[in-house]
């Protein structure tokens, strides 16, 4: 479950100059729409939900996190761990590993910087 993809070193992407954009409150909002609400929360059992419903305030504690992974001042540590949850597929042994999936909690506020 916890496998690393390879990666190919095939990537190529532009290199970009000037200054960065700042992020406004109307990205934010527009990715918060995106996203599926009623989902786990993930290791900080912080939620969308809350995000959402805490209005302006949550719009403009999330604007500065995604500018500061924007700016290059990295992705918060939180933001890097997951919680692995095994989830019973509902037949077989239920002793047996072979009959749950894992499912992996992120944190839901990293998903809106990849929105």
């Amino acid at each position: 479950m916890n496998k690393e993809n390879e990666w190919d070193n095939m990537t190529q992407a532009d290199v970009m100059e000037g200054p960065i954009e700042m992020v406004s409150q109307g990205e934010i909002v527009k990715a918060l729409g995106k996203m599926k609400s009623g989902k786990a929360a993930g290791p900080s059992q912080v939620s969308l939900e809350m995000i959402t419903s805490s209005g302006v305030v949550g719009t403009d504690v999330m604007m500065g996190l995604c500018q500061q992974v924007l700016d290059g001042r990295g992705i918060p540590e939180d933001w890097k761990m997951s919680v692995a949850i095994p989830i019973f597929k509902g037949k077989g042994d239920v002793m047996s590993c072979g009959a749950y999936r894992g499912v992996k909690l992120l944190e839901q506020a990293m998903q809106i910087v990849e929105v």
